[in-house]
């Protein structure tokens, strides 16, 4: 008899206990990537200027810079006439 009186204690604790869940869980969005970007380079077709080309996309990555992981924001443009980068 005596263990089935502790049965529902036991249940009780067992349910409030456990680990607390961080606030964020799953992929970032790509706006706060780039946000939080480090570093941003500009890549353009060859012989072209940034003022003549049009912007694609934003490409936010992970690289290596002098041991530290760093992220770059990669800005991709192509020409006027749709000349892609190589």
């Amino acid at each position: 008899m005596a263990a089935e009186e502790r049965r529902p204690d036991r249940d009780q604790n067992r349910a409030g206990s456990g680990k607390k869940g961080s606030g964020r869980r799953g992929r970032r969005p790509t706006e706060e990537k780039i946000e939080s970007a480090d570093v941003r380079e500009i890549i353009l077709p060859e012989g072209f200027r940034v003022e003549r080309c049009t912007w694609i996309r934003d490409r936010p990555v992970w690289r290596i810079i002098g041991g530290q992981s760093v992220r770059v924001v990669y800005g991709i443009r192509h020409g006027p006439n749709g000349e892609h980068p190589v």
